[in-house]
């Protein structure tokens, strides 16, 4: 059968079809097609990059509108590898605006991989790239079945990465959460450094990797870790050169393997400050060119005046662990 209507234009300002109403649609179509014909079909073979749309509806209201009762009210296909949209929305408030009473508002779904999203919000001035609200619920959500579930990255010079913030001052949520199931694994890693500038509390035990527990102290000379130190009258250290000094802290801590765990004291703008340790395992110094050293047992003072306290340990004639010997201990010195 033929066309009922046939029409052509061959001028640019004469449309090939006009119609015109006051109260009803100015054009009606109407297809009893099952096969994915449309009542109203708009086409524009003009090959080049400046073709027009083919369809275009302009209004005071809504444009174009689209109306469906089991699938979609509007779609949009395109093949361009260039960039070009299946649907693209424009204007000075919101560009495209979805609503759902029963499912999302907005579902994006990609198949590439090459890294494009599924949705993906960019903001080119200094706003918010992408916006989660919710009343009740979550703001954000990031699931990931292989990957992160949330990834964020930040060339800023003076922000974070990833900034949380619980505004409720009655609240007793934490501002951030963190939950690792099994044994395996760590709910929080830090590839790095951690500051925390309140207070910490843990429920569990704490694991350090290094040996002593140590406290830094202001060394006014050159000294090396293992080395025994003294103290002076005013409060700084000094490396040991007579036997049986009672003015004794202690040993420099970080020789060999054995490096600090806990340092008290410490003071980020002193440069000349070091750890003495006070507890743990620690490497030490000592000379046998003047008297031999037993190798298995000799007992050595370190009175520490400022704890109060001794430390008992066994010196070898080379530098090796203590705690290979007998542990290291503190008593209350009488």
């Amino acid at each position: 059968m033929e066309n009922l209507i046939k029409a052509k234009s061959e001028t640019a300002a004469d449309p090939a079809v006009s119609s015109e109403a006051n109260l009803f649609e100015a054009v009606r179509g109407v297809s009893h097609a099952a096969d994915g014909h449309g009542a109203t079909v708009g086409v524009n073979d003009n090959a080049t990059d400046t073709a027009g749309p083919g369809v275009f509806g302009k209004s005071r209201g809504t444009g174009v509108w689209g109306e469906s009762e089991t699938w979609m009210g509007v779609f949009g296909y395109s093949i361009s590898t260039s960039g070009g949209a299946g649907v693209m929305g424009q204007a000075l408030g919101a560009g495209v605006i979805g609503e759902s009473k029963t499912w999302m508002g907005v579902y994006g779904k990609t198949e590439s991989i090459t890294g494009g999203a599924g949705v993906m919000g960019e903001h080119i001035a200094n706003g918010t790239g992408t916006v989660g609200k919710s009343k009740g619920g979550v703001g954000v959500l990031g699931v990931s079945e292989t990957n992160e579930g949330i990834h964020a990255e930040t060339n800023s010079p003076g922000t974070a990465a990833i900034a949380t913030y619980n505004n409720n001052p009655n609240g007793t949520g934490a501002a951030i959460f963190a939950k690792k199931e099994g044994t395996q694994g760590h709910a929080g890693f830090f590839d790095g450094d951690v500051f925390i500038t309140g207070n910490l509390g843990v429920k569990g035990d704490i694991t350090l990797a290094n040996a002593d527990f140590a406290e830094d102290f202001t060394v006014m000379d050159q000294t090396e870790p293992g080395e025994v130190m003294v103290l002076t009258e005013d409060g700084t250290l000094i490396q040991n050169t007579k036997e049986y000094d009672k003015k004794v802290v202690g040993v420099l801590s970080g020789a060999g393997s054995y490096k600090p765990g806990i340092i008290l004291d410490k003071q980020s703008n002193n440069i000349n400050r070091k750890p003495i340790a006070m507890m743990g395992k620690v490497f030490c110094k000592v000379d046998a060119d003047t008297s031999a050293i037993e190798r298995y047992y000799i007992e050595c003072w370190l009175g520490i005046s400022l704890l109060f306290s001794s430390i008992f340990v066994l010196l070898l004639s080379k530098m090796v662990p203590l705690h290979n010997i007998y542990s290291i201990f503190y008593g209350i010195q009488t």
